[in-house]
């Protein structure tokens, strides 16, 4: 009768173990839908990325004032915005040279398409700035070309049709 006894107080007892109770948020923090929480990531995340970054710290005023120097002509920067800001450091952290900047300006300065002296298009300091075109001016895509080339690919075929 004593294995019945048994049987029966195992079958019927309470689980051994318990689930802990979840931990409550802390400061009203639901789980990232608080602003403030998103904007103390955001500001952690910044830090984080200046505090590793590799390169050296970019130097802004020394880069406006390079391309006021080399480009006159141009617009000038009057007001140094955010966009334009991060626009430089995301450049600066590709080639962190004022060398590369200078000959950048000067690249600039030697085409005649880029300083509307073709067509009245005119460069400013965010058109040079921006990814894709800073790489293009770099690559010397902007380059003038010898005069023996200019014109269309096709010139050959309207000659013989003459």
């Amino acid at each position: 009768m004593a294995k019945n006894n048994i049987l029966l107080e195992t079958e019927f007892s309470e689980p051994e173990t318990q689930y802990p109770e979840r931990e409550k948020p802390k400061n009203n923090d639901f789980g990232g839908d608080n602003p403030q929480r998103k904007e103390e990531k955001r500001r952690e995340k910044k830090r984080r990325v200046e505090t590793t970054s590799s390169s050296p710290p970019c130097p802004h005023k020394e880069i406006v004032r390079l391309f006021t120097e080399i480009l006159p002509e141009l617009p000038a920067v009057k007001e140094y915005t955010d966009i334009r800001m991060r626009n430089v450091r995301a450049r600066w952290r590709e080639h962190p040279n004022l060398e590369v900047f200078k000959q950048l300006f000067t690249t600039v300065k030697k085409s005649d398409f880029l300083m509307g002296r073709i067509k009245e298009f005119r460069v400013s300091f965010d058109w040079i700035i921006r990814p894709t075109n800073f790489v293009k001016i770099l690559e010397g895509n902007y380059d003038n070309r010898d005069k023996k080339f200019v014109g269309s690919r096709y010139d050959h075929l309207t000659e013989e049709i003459k």
